[in-house]
């Protein structure tokens, strides 16, 4: 089975599942076998945003049900750092909730104290539903239009094609590997 294959077949599972892990390198990634041809862009897109938005809505309600009895057992320093940005979320409450998945490292973390600190879910659901929209559009956009430079590369050093694909892949795993399980800080 060429890689093709094994992209067409498992492809769409991937990106959901990605998504709930690791958003970003695996939209752009998607994004980029989407404009060769290997998966549909609508799936994608779908696919990208219903992952990211079950994601986050997990991890928001993760917040509002457990996230102070989380918090009672935290560091000084690690409560005080929370309550600097509780105190931004109940001044930028909006602008945070549309746009915290565009800063690297809080969409895991903005969306627990989002729900720890008692945003209505009216409120976190529509402005997530937009945020994500947006968000997956951008990181598979971005993927869709790099695929058009990255097509001419492959055609210019075709023989090189499964070298640089196993590359890429090995490379978005083991960043995976390194910054969800590995450095994990212990509780």
């Amino acid at each position: 089975m060429d890689y093709v294959s094994l992209i067409q077949q498992f492809g769409y599972i991937a990106v959901f599942i990605g998504t709930i892990v690791e958003g970003e390198a695996v939209l752009l990634l998607s994004g980029l076998f989407a404009q060769k041809g290997y998966l549909s862009y609508p799936a994608v897109f779908s696919l990208g945003a219903l992952g990211t938005y079950a994601s986050e809505t997990f991890i928001y309600y993760m917040g509002r049900w457990h996230g102070r009895a989380f918090m009672k057992r935290r560091s000084e320093s690690w409560r005080e750092r929370y309550y600097r940005f509780a105190d931004r979320l109940h001044r930028h409450r909006y602008l945070i909730i549309l746009f915290y998945r565009f800063l690297y490292g809080m969409r895991s973390v903005a969306p627990f104290a989002i729900g720890s600190s008692g945003v209505r879910p009216i409120t976190f659901h529509s402005l997530n539903l937009v945020g994500t929209l947006l968000w997956t559009g951008m990181m598979s956009g971005l993927g869709y239009f790099f695929g058009r430079s990255v097509e001419r590369f492959f055609q210019e050093y075709a023989e090189y094609n499964m070298w640089v694909v196993g590359s890429v892949v090995g490379a978005v795993l083991a960043y995976v590997f390194y910054f969800h399980w590995w450095r994990r800080p212990t509780p």
